[in-house]
């Protein structure tokens, strides 16, 4: 059972809480403007109300305790209030030192990145074929540079209209500052000050490497990182067979149908006939050629396009028993099902044929898609005599993803730690 005296401390500990709540004086204003200097302490210590819990300890002080009780209440008192003393210093500072390394954002200006990270940029859709692509609209970009109408899709060759809305704004980007510790890997996205403005750019070779050159003769030589020719995991697009209706993939017998975009076939243990890709680019007029790096974010960048050293062909296979499938760029077996394959390696003409595991087996494939990886390389106008170059101590070789139009390392040569401003936590993409 409760006491009488006990229930009366309670009633009038409620009665003070409840008019210190419809109190706002002068002194809490004063309280409220000293906390408000403590950062991420504010919130706690406007929760604490501490005019409310002193007007509680007056309201109970006029009740009879016992010397021992009054005893242990001041000296809880003295050590909550020292122990707060000393914390407040250390998380004040604290709270100034994770500001000072907070993550910060950034919008990408430029299409240097593209297709990684896109800075201002139009969105254009095909009206023949139906892809829908971006295409660089930054004041360096191809399409500043011309006064043409008309462009031609990189998919089908359709003429397309020049854009004439309002560019969309940049990508925005989330960055960590650098910090002494912190170990720049190749292949990191990094923002850079470069002659007192900051830009976006990808970590080709970190202290230590050497950079040198292929020897190409009828193309610009690629970049190569202690021998090891890199690439980028960003793709950019060759051939989308689904958005075609009249597909550049051929039949070498009767025994393949395309029928909604996907090519059928009953298939035995002999093997089917062959599936063959025939490249043609929309910059010759149509012409059957070899893969090209064009750079579909650029549509109006007049230039000279050159052989790609590797692509990518990826497909959907549909089976009703196991087969083989093979291609061009390798071999795989495939269970019977749903099954997405990809195959990856140098840029050759493109072949399939599917033979059965057993008897015989129905396949269908759907989906056929072929991309090519980005080849660093030097511009017509960069300076072969440089290479090869070995980085310092604290020096590092930058490069762009949208390699016609970067200004990168290949022209202001390596660039010192001290001129990286921090590290883009985006996914990387790199291999």
């Amino acid at each position: 059972m409760m006491s009488a005296s006990m229930r009366k401390v309670q009633v009038a500990a409620r009665n003070v809480q409840r008019r210190a709540a419809e109190y706002s004086g002068p002194e809490e204003t004063r309280q409220a403007s000293f906390f408000r200097r403590f950062g991420k302490l504010r919130a706690v210590f406007r929760r604490i109300r501490l005019f409310r819990i002193a007007l509680t300890w007056a309201t109970m002080s006029r009740m009879k305790f016992s010397r021992r009780q009054w005893l242990l209440a001041g000296t809880s008192l003295a050590t909550a209030t020292g122990a707060l003393g000393f914390a407040l210093p250390s998380l004040w500072h604290r709270g100034r030192n994770s500001r000072r390394r907070t993550t910060s954002w950034m919008r990408v200006s430029g299409g240097s990145m593209a297709p990684t990270l896109w800075g201002e940029h139009h969105l254009v859709n095909c009206r023949e074929c139906g892809v829908s692509f971006k295409i660089d609209a930054s004041p360096t970009g191809s399409m500043s540079q011309s006064d043409k109408a008309e462009f031609p899709c990189w998919h089908c060759g359709a003429a397309l209209d020049r854009p004439t809305t309002v560019a969309r704004p940049g990508q925005v980007i989330q960055v960590d500052p650098m910090q002494a510790e912190r170990q720049l890997q190749r292949g990191d996205l990094v923002v850079v000050r470069v002659e007192q403005s900051l830009t976006v750019k990808r970590l080709l070779a970190v202290p230590g490497d050497v950079i040198a050159l292929s020897p190409q003769i009828d193309a610009p030589p690629r970049l190569s990182c202690n021998g090891d020719f890199t690439h980028s995991v960003s793709l950019i697009p060759v051939d989308r067979d689904a958005r075609r209706l009249h597909s550049r993939w051929n039949a070498d017998g009767a025994d393949w149908q395309r029928t909604d975009c996907r090519w059928q076939c009953r298939v035995t243990d002999q093997g089917s006939s062959r599936l063959t890709h025939t490249h043609r680019s929309v910059h010759a007029h149509g012409k059957a050629i070899e893969f090209l790096d064009d750079c579909p974010a650029n549509p109006l960048l007049a230039r000279t396009l050159f052989p790609v050293s590797t692509i990518l062909l990826r497909l959907q296979v549909t089976s009703d028993g196991p087969v083989e499938l093979r291609t061009s760029l390798g071999h795989r077996d495939v269970a019977a099902g749903c099954t997405h394959v990809e195959f990856e390696g140098p840029a050759v003409p493109l072949s399939i044929a599917v033979s059965a595991k057993a008897k015989s087996a129905a396949v269908i494939l759907d989906d056929l898609t072929i991309d090519r990886r980005i080849d660093y390389r030097l511009g017509p106008r960069d300076d072969h005599a440089l290479y090869p170059i070995e980085l310092g101590p604290s020096e590092f070789y930058l490069v762009g993803d949208n390699v016609p139009i970067s200004i990168d390392s290949r022209q202001f040569g390596p660039v010192h730690r001290d001129q990286i401003q921090g590290l883009v936590t985006e996914p990387s993409s790199w291999s």
